[in-house]
């Protein structure tokens, strides 16, 4: 994507949407006023896009619109992810303690910085004239610390059973197990029994591992929705992904490093639109992901 021979927008309508960001990066401290007068901004300048670049342009104001709801939303998010993470903590614990497994795992949730968000909202629209909404913008990262491959299928084929499926017999059982065992306290059952009221879906699933990327990344990933008749964030999506700690490696520091793959996937014209000087990314999560949660589980063992 970065050849230079590629081109997706005029000068012209890369310099307006560059310039409503920076004006609103100096506009409000405050992460959800500076959106808002971006996409404010971005409305008032529609009729100045050249007619070539109205589709994609228009498409990436749309996309963006709903990740302004979304990101109102972000502490709303970040406890519900919380919570689903403790939750998957006592499904591995249940396992580990009642199954037989040996489950060694580290698990972190994250959200995407704001450039990235923005950013891949801008490649949706411009390169595959796509509407887009952003599926991973909070995620779980379980990574087997033991590289066991087989893991990470049982423990996706747990989640699904237990978060996921009605009625299923595994499901029950873990309910019956985390009712009754003072392995869990009383507090966090609440939060179990808070999370079993909540109407989840599988949106989407990914085998990287079956099907590894060119660049070396693997991975099961897999988005978890949560249905329109809920009470709870109607229509919120969140993404998990399994790796061992080999593939974890490859991801972060290997050929499958997000830097490297910013280099090559993302046009040349696009990379640098929503980079900020050092004097405007005042705020937590505009350049970096937001990382919480931080736990590892060994046998019995919670940390």
């Amino acid at each position: 994507m970065s050849d230079e021979n590629n081109h997706y927008l005029e000068k012209s309508t890369i310099t307006i949407i560059r310039d409503s960001y920076l004006k609103s990066a100096n506009y409000s401290k405050k992460l959800h006023e500076r959106l808002e007068f971006f996409y404010t901004t971005l409305i008032n300048n529609e009729d100045k896009i050249e007619k070539t670049d109205k589709k994609k342009y228009d498409y990436f104001v749309i996309s963006l619109e709903n990740c302004i709801e979304y990101r109102k939303k972000s502490f709303q998010i970040k406890n519900l992810v919380t919570n689903i993470n403790t939750t998957i903590i006592y499904i591995i614990l249940w396992l580990n303690s009642t199954k037989g497994y040996d489950f060694d795992i580290k698990l972190y949730a994250r959200q995407k910085s704001l450039e990235s968000d923005l950013t891949k909202l801008l490649i949706k629209a411009v390169v595959n004239d796509q509407i887009y909404n952003i599926r991973d913008r909070f995620g779980t990262r379980g990574i087997i610390l033991n590289d066991n491959i087989e893991d990470i299928y049982t423990l996706f084929e747990k989640i699904n059973d237990i978060l996921i499926k009605n009625n299923s017999a595994t499901k029950s059982e873990f309910i019956k197990w985390y009712l009754s065992t003072p392995l869990i306290n009383p507090l966090d059952k609440t939060i179990v029994n808070a999370i079993f009221n909540i109407p989840f879906s599988l949106d989407y699933e990914k085998d990287y591992i079956k099907e590894t990327k060119t660049n070396g990344y693997q991975a099961l990933q897999f988005t978890i929705g949560i249905r329109m008749n809920s009470e709870t964030l109607p229509g919120c999506q969140f993404e998990i992904q399994l790796q061992t700690q080999n593939m974890h490696e490859v991801a972060t520091t290997g050929t499958a490093a997000h830097p490297q793959y910013k280099k090559k996937q993302i046009p040349d014209e696009i990379k640098n639109i929503f980079l900020l000087e050092e004097e405007l990314d005042t705020l937590s999560g505009i350049k970096e992901p937001l990382r919480f949660f931080p736990r590892t589980i060994s046998g019995t063992t919670i940390q």
